[in-house]
């Protein structure tokens, strides 16, 4: 996510891979921005989600390089995976090893976005809630990340009878998706998603384009949850 850039795909240069990784009350979160800024990505894991061990308090900022990425891709379902943060580092133990990546400074872009998200987020309210196979449905119908239609503006989505649909206008009950293709990283997850939730704040006939978050309910009680901001050309 961190690298990702929905903005303006064609910059290159330097990208942060950087989640900010938070213990507290026996559960682990971790966040990153896009590239861009205009997507807040939060993974929530409580205890459930972890099998064993310990969970202080505590907030590590880590670098993820290309060797960490590449072992977390060839973890299989069934495969361990140990996990230790700490207040300079995080280490990650597979079957092929142990990988420790350093801890590093936070952007001073992201100190403002971790500070903005939410008091966003704290107007939304919960708009739909539907099974795995709708989001599966949804998410495949939008657009990727440099599609010739990924550039399309802000749309909303209203849920009615199990199921969405999008619209060119604001009306009462709906959640702004601007940007479609922002959603992209949910289709990762897909595969173990076993609901899904919107949420916004409330919608009228005049509303302009707005924030809202798209959660992914996974097996633990894991939640992926991507805020987008209002237009994909801020942050």
């Amino acid at each position: 996510m961190a690298s990702a850039r929905y903005y303006d795909p064609r910059l290159t240069g330097a990208a942060s891979r950087d989640p900010v990784v938070t213990a507290g009350g026996g559960r682990l979160r971790f966040e990153s921005f896009s590239g861009c800024c205009g997507v807040h990505a939060r993974l929530d894991v409580p205890p459930a989600g972890l099998e064993a061990g310990q969970v202080g308090r505590g907030t590590t900022n880590i670098d993820v390089n290309l060797p960490l990425r590449d072992a977390l891709g060839r973890l299989t379902a069934r495969e361990p995976l140990g996990l230790t943060v700490g207040p300079d580092e995080l280490a990650v133990r597979t079957g092929g090893g142990r990988i420790v990546e350093k801890k590093v400074p936070l952007p001073d872009r992201w100190i403002r976005g971790f500070a903005e998200t939410p008091l966003i987020a704290a107007r939304f309210d919960l708009r739909a809630e539907l099974p795995a196979t709708e989001a599966l449905r949804f998410l495949r119908t939008l657009p990727r990340a440099g599609s010739g239609n990924a550039s399309r503006g802000a749309e909303w989505v209203v849920a009615g009878h199990g199921r969405l649909r999008t619209t060119s206008r604001p009306v009462p009950g709906a959640v702004c998706l601007p940007g479609p293709q922002r959603l992209t990283a949910l289709r990762r997850v897909l595969r173990h998603a076993r609901g899904l939730r919107l949420y916004g704040p409330p919608v009228t006939a005049r509303s302009a384009p707005q924030a809202a978050a798209w959660e992914i309910s996974l097996p633990a009680g894991l939640r992926l949850t991507l805020t987008l901001s209002p237009g994909t050309g801020r942050g």
